[in-house]
């Protein structure tokens, strides 16, 4: 697949790189990498993403030439897809271009990924997208300049949980030395991702933290936040990036959950567990998806009906204390 891969950026000009809505720093570094080091072999790129980008990653290089919008124009030769597991995960706008998208190449790493594109270059091994640009661009020989790599780091930093996550390996450390030998200051990422937050992001966690909940014998922890909360802060939903942590990081929580109110009603749930129990069979039950460390589902109605849903669907995967 990689040669497959290879041969399409060789034989094309014009390419179109795109991810899921709502990016997170695996979907939106890897797909900056891409896009920059096509830029550098002297193609035409458009890099597609409408939704607003993290306020922690706007510092990436290559944002400011992201489009909102797809122009017009003669068909892509290929169209790159990263981190993106299903194909309703994408942007709908990009279906309406679907004539014009040239040979679809799906890059993903998650375990329940679907080969919906042309060329699938699918490895849940990978620690993250990241890695697997890395290996493209290895395979094209083309040297990583420090913007690419920096696209990269943040791909992998952010999807092994600053390397605290089991999906941890020798690949995506080797790849990370060289990355911080190509330019990238772990220190200064680290700080700008993690530690460069604007007020109205500590006032939504200072109030999401009163929501605290825990139960099944101290297993599940679970925090909400509503609309109002969102609106009297002064924040955006993009803040809510790595609260569901702060409940998971409860002495004896097993598996914790972000209750999100949404505009049209219902609740997104976010689950992430320490790596003991299989969230993906929550996802799955919840008519959502997810992998054996993170979940994520659309449940709608009230409050207390969703925390029902959710309670029962975790009781199947926690044990017994």
């Amino acid at each position: 697949m990689l040669d497959r891969i290879v041969d399409t950026i060789r034989g094309g000009a014009r390419f179109l790189v795109a991810a899921h809505q709502r990016p997170d720093g695996d979907a939106l570094g890897s797909s900056l990498a891409i896009s920059l080091a096509l830029r550098e072999m002297g193609k035409e790129v458009v890099h597609f993403a409408p939704d607003d980008l993290p306020y922690n990653f706007r510092f990436l290089p290559g944002v400011d030439e992201i489009a909102s919008t797809l122009p017009e124009g003669p068909p892509f030769d290929a169209t790159f897809v990263c981190d993106t597991p299903r194909q309703e995960a994408l942007p709908e706008a990009l279906w309406a271009k679907q004539g014009l998208l040239g040979t679809l190449v799906n890059i993903d790493h998650h375990r329940d990924s679907e080969a919906f594109g042309d060329l699938n270059y699918i490895d849940p091994t990978a620690a993250a997208v990241g890695v697997m640009i890395w290996r493209i661009l290895q395979a094209l020989g083309h040297p990583v300049s420090e913007p690419v790599a920096v696209g990269l780091y943040t791909a992998i930093l952010t999807d092994t949980g600053s390397f605290r996550y089991d999906c941890t390996d020798p690949e995506c450390m080797r790849v990370t030395g060289e990355l911080i030998a190509a330019g990238v200051h772990p220190w200064e990422m680290a700080s700008r991702i993690y530690e460069s937050q604007p007020e109205a992001r500590l006032r939504l966690l200072a109030s999401a933290l009163q929501t605290l909940e825990v139960s099944h014998a101290g297993q599940y922890a679970t925090l909400t936040v509503f609309q109002e909360t969102l609106r009297s802060c002064g924040a955006t939903p993009d803040m809510l990036d790595g609260f569901v942590n702060h409940a998971r990081s409860v002495d004896g929580v097993e598996v914790a959950a972000l209750f999100v109110e949404l505009p049209e009603g219902g609740f997104k749930v976010s689950f992430r567990s320490r790596g003991n129990v299989p969230l993906q069979r929550v996802g799955e039950r919840l008519g959502g998806n997810g992998s054996r460390n993170a979940a994520s589902a659309l449940i709608p109605g009230e409050l207390a009906s969703a925390k029902a849903l959710a309670s029962e669907a975790v009781t199947e995967i926690i044990p017994a204390p």
